[in-house]
């Protein structure tokens, strides 16, 4: 996107749907209201990515429902309890943000079947199709019939390549990489503290910000309210 490469966006398909159908996801307090529900929680991480590859949003006009109003706790004693739960766990929006583009969004966060995931980047010269995050699968272009993904879009981006921690931690130029997930966690908060550290050390601002992050609540605050009011809601 930053070099031109699949030309100026102005489409995003992002949509997540999670298999777990009536089970409560992860845990208890994240389908609970008060604590910001699963919109907050997991949405906050989809927000902060669309407005990263596609600019701010200007307004979100979004519906939601809840899909199940009980939902089974596993406990980690191996004990399942039914317990009642409170936020809603079914949203889509369509998005329109400050270029221009628009997008649509979608999470589901209790399917009893497949589950989903799509993050896909229209452009005027092509698309680039995301994985799902933390997964270390390839992004995949395509330009009329040329296919890239893995090395080959590396090699066709030669000014692709990541910071000093992250090279440290992935290699400087990966086209994807294959990690077990807690040694993905491990290294990607690592680079989170470096990153820190790296802001005190150097008096710079860290790569995400406060004001970066207030603006994904924002997102989400624009999302549920639009679904509440049935009206369009201005991020700003």
């Amino acid at each position: 996107i930053q070099t031109g490469f699949i030309g100026r966006p102005h489409f995003v398909i992002q949509m997540s749907v999670s298999a777990v159908g009536r089970r409560v996801l992860a845990s208890p307090w994240r389908h609970s209201k008060e604590e910001g529900g699963l919109a907050l929680d997991i949405g906050i991480h989809q927000a902060y990515i669309l407005e990263m590859l596609m600019g701010p949003i200007d307004t979100i006009h979004a519906v939601s429902r809840q899909v199940w109003s009980r939902r089974l706790w596993h406990r980690p004693d191996g004990s399942v309890e039914e317990i009642d739960v409170e936020s809603e766990d079914l949203f889509a929006a369509t998005l329109t943000f400050e270029s221009g583009a628009m997008g649509s969004w979608v999470m589901h966060f209790g399917s009893p079947g497949a589950g989903r995931w799509e993050r896909v980047i229209f452009g005027e010269l092509g698309t680039a199709e995301g994985p799902p995050d933390r997964s270390g699968r390839p992004v995949r272009v395509q330009r009329g019939r040329e296919v890239l993904e893995g090395d080959k879009l590396v090699e066709a981006l030669p000014d692709f390549h990541l910071n000093e921690i992250e090279s440290s931690l992935f290699g400087e130029r990966p086209g994807g990489y294959s990690f077990e997930s807690t040694v993905t966690d491990r290294k990607l908060i690592a680079a989170e503290v470096w990153d820190f550290i790296e802001a005190l050390r150097c008096r710079r601002e860290p790569e995400v910000n406060g004001k970066l992050g207030l603006r994904s609540v924002a997102i989400i605050s624009a999302l549920t309210r639009s679904a509440l009011s049935g009206r369009p809601i201005s991020v700003k």
